[in-house]
């Protein structure tokens, strides 16, 4: 049994023969201390053998400094050692900010990041997965989380506005994904 059989047969609840592995976000200095030569996850994954391979979005830095980045979302960043950078500020603090902002393309080249190349490597052979972020997590990185759960008791339906305009690209982004590949019928 291989990898792509092996998820398959695990989600349609059923035994294969051993627990599929999958890890979506390791951390660099993880799997370089791991495999010194590794110079992405994807090749971590593929030489450690693990069932299910994952892509993930890829947005540009659109500025940085020293200590900080901003990404293609307009959120601004902290720098440290971790896998995931902190959350510093992001560009929506009311309804003004909201209607002059603009999601990024789900079309734009290259947001697919490696999928292609793990779809053309790796089909039927492994699992594979696009991992998005969720909607609530990119309205919190928007607007901050305090602000968040505050507007969705006194503003809710400019929460709704901000869930909308990030569901739309979201679902373009997911329609895209299946369309390079991934996806259980390939």
């Amino acid at each position: 049994m291989n990898s792509y059989e092996r998820v398959m047969k695990a989600l349609s609840f059923k035994e294969p023969d051993r627990v599929p592995i999958a890890e979506f976000l390791i951390d660099k200095r993880i799997y370089n201390a791991l495999m010194p030569t590794t110079k992405e996850q994807y090749d971590f994954d593929v030489e450690f053998g693990l069932d299910v391979l994952a892509s993930r979005a890829w947005y540009q830095t659109v500025s940085e400094q020293e200590s900080q980045f901003t990404d293609e979302w307009g959120i601004i960043y902290s720098r440290n050692k971790e896998a995931i950078a902190h959350l510093i500020k992001g560009p929506i603090e009311n309804i003004g900010d909201l209607k002059k902002f603009k999601v990024p393309s789900a079309d734009y080249d290259g947001r697919l990041s490696n999928l292609p190349k793990i779809v053309k490597n790796h089909k039927k052979e492994r699992a594979i997965a696009y991992a998005m972020r969720a909607m609530f997590l990119w309205a919190a990185n928007l607007v901050g989380i305090e602000n968040l759960l505050m507007y969705m008791m006194i503003e809710p339906e400019f929460v709704h506005e901000i869930l909308e305009i990030i569901l739309e690209e979201q679902i373009k982004l997911a329609r895209n994904a299946v369309r390079a590949g991934c996806g259980h019928n390939r």
